[in-house]
C-alpha cells in the first residue's frame, strides 16, 4: 500500500521541495495551488495525510481546517506550517491540525517532511509499511 500525500501551498517552490522530499521516502504526492476556485476544487477523499501552508492569500490554513473538520467532516492527519508558528499554532491545532511546524531557521522543509513521515508511520503501525518507515526504507508500492 502506497500513502498519498496531499500538499496544499501558494507558493509552487515551496509544494515542489515538499513534493520531492517526500518522493525520496517512498510517498505519492499530490500537490495543490489553493486559487480563487477554492477549497471545492481540492480533492481529499483519496489522500491520506495533508500537509498544508497556514498562511495562504486566497484561502488559508484556518478555513482549510474549519473545512476538513466540520463540513466534509473528514479523519484526516493534517500538518500544518507557518512562519508564524507562536501566534498561529494554537489556532490550527484548536481547529484540528495533528501537527504545526515552524518554517523559521534551518531545515525547514524537512522538519515538514520528517513530521508528516512520522504521522503517516503512525497511521500504518501495524503493516508491514510502518517497519520500512521506521528502518528508513523506501515503502514499496503494494498492490491490495
Amino acid at each position: 500500500m502506497t500513502v498519498t500525500i496531499a500538499v496544499i501551498d501558494d507558493d509552487v517552490g515551496i509544494r515542489r521541495q515538499l513534493r520531492a522530499l517526500l518522493e525520496q521516502d517512498g510517498f505519492e504526492v499530490v500537490e495543490y495551488d489553493p486559487d480563487r476556485r477554492g477549497l471545492k476544487a481540492i480533492h481529499l477523499d483519496f489522500v491520506d495525510v495533508l500537509v498544508t501552508d497556514i498562511v495562504m492569500p486566497d484561502c488559508d490554513g484556518f478555513e482549510l481546517l474549519r473545512e476538513i473538520r466540520n463540513a466534509r467532516n473528514l479523519d484526516l492527519p493534517v500538518v500544518a506550517y507557518s512562519k508564524e508558528i507562536p501566534m498561529y499554532a494554537t489556532i490550527a491545532e484548536k481547529l484540528g491540525a495533528d501537527a504545526v511546524v515552524s518554517l523559521n531557521g534551518p531545515g525547514k522543509l524537512q522538519a515538514v517532511a520528517g513530521t508528516t513521515r512520522q504521522i503517516a508511520r503512525s497511521i500504518y503501525r501495524n503493516g508491514s509499511l510502518s517497519a520500512e518507515l521506521s528502518s528508513g526504507q523506501k515503502p514499496r508500492p503494494r498492490t491490495e
